[in-house]
């Protein structure tokens, strides 16, 4: 109702609206989506997202609320449980979209973090609000710090070169120009096209690259499909490697933002897995960038995490980047040392 498109633009608006629901309520979900369902997901969500002190906190508010002003605690409280019911309901989910309820859960958890630490500092030493104000900092510290903690750890991963970027470079330094190319479709079309640091495109193209020729027949008739980004997981198999081979894509490009949708479900993509596995073996590996730490080799999928890095385990922004060579059949046997 306090969208301006609403009324401004309501085609638009309502294009968009009925976008955004055909895609929440899809039967099959989201690829990659935690196991645990929509409901389990948000609630955990509250823990890294707003942080632990002040979620146990709200829960105090709700009962603190209620018994202090039901007037308000009738407005707060069924507002964020009916939000939180229709969200759980639909078959996909992520972290962003339970934000509208954050500032609720921020007015119950410092309404209960203040009656809190008032009544301990009267209980501890009456009539005194020095002590009051001390009691209410420390809350406030321990409230508060986790929050900042990781908000500071993000805006230094931000700082950071792009895993795309130090990939990238190191494709235009080490693969010739005009090998083709098999990208996953996590990057834009242009890509491969700009020189490194630079906004400018070279001149003519520098690689023939593909997102992925996925086929419907692999043998007789092999009959290149365009494939949706959503599904691409469903459509990897490992007989795709050898088409590769065939038609001297020799290079191919991994990111853990793709590879990492059908790993972390592999009962539900075992065509995928043999996929990746079998690329790993098969093919020369030549490259990695890995955003991680030294600390932390590896993250558990995580949608949210993939693209905001909350673990402190990262230490760069962007995907796992892996560049294989495929050596057999019209790729021949040249290689590429490790990097």
């Amino acid at each position: 109702m306090a969208n301006p498109y609403s009324i401004l633009s309501f085609g638009e608006f309502y294009d968009g609206i009925s976008h955004q629901s055909s895609l929440s309520s899809e039967a099959a979900g989201k690829l990659g989506a935690s196991p645990h369902g929509a409901l389990g997901y948000y609630l955990s969500t509250f823990t890294w997202g707003l942080g632990w002190v002040p979620s146990l906190a709200a829960v105090g508010g709700v009962v603190t609320i209620w018994r202090d002003d039901r007037l308000v605690g009738g407005v707060l409280v069924p507002t964020g449980v009916v939000f939180l019911a229709i969200l759980s309901a639909e078959t996909r989910y992520f972290g962003r979209w339970i934000l509208p309820l954050f500032p609720i859960v921020c007015l119950l958890s410092a309404y209960f973090l203040v009656k809190l630490t008032t009544w301990a500092a009267r209980l501890a030493r009456p009539n005194s609000r020095w002590s009051q104000g001390v009691l209410i900092g420390a809350v406030a510290i321990l409230a508060l710090g986790q929050g900042m903690i990781y908000s500071v750890h993000s805006d230094l991963i931000l700082s950071r070169p792009f895993t795309f970027a130090l990939a990238h470079e190191w494709l235009v330094t080490h693969v010739p120009r005009g090998s083709r190319v098999v990208v996953e479709p996590e990057v834009p079309n242009s890509w491969l096209e700009y020189a490194p640091g630079s906004l400018e495109r070279v001149a003519g193209r520098r690689y023939r690259w593909t997102k992925l020729p996925n086929l419907q027949t692999v043998g007789a008739g092999q009959s290149v499909r365009t494939i949706n980004r959503e599904n691409y997981e469903r459509t990897l198999r490992p007989a795709l490697i050898a088409y590769y081979e065939l038609h001297r894509y020799c290079w191919v490009i991994t990111f853990t933002s793709e590879s990492g949708r059908a790993l972390v479900t592999p009962a539900a993509l075992p065509d995928a897995v043999a996929y990746y596995r079998e690329l790993a073996s098969q093919a020369d590996f030549t490259y990695r960038v890995s955003p991680y730490n030294h600390r932390l080799n590896t993250e558990a999928f995580n949608f949210d995490w993939t693209f905001d890095y909350y673990p402190l385990g990262y230490e760069r922004p962007g995907p796992e980047v892996i560049v294989y060579h495929l050596s057999r059949a019209g790729c021949g046997g040249s290689r590429v040392g490790h990097d």
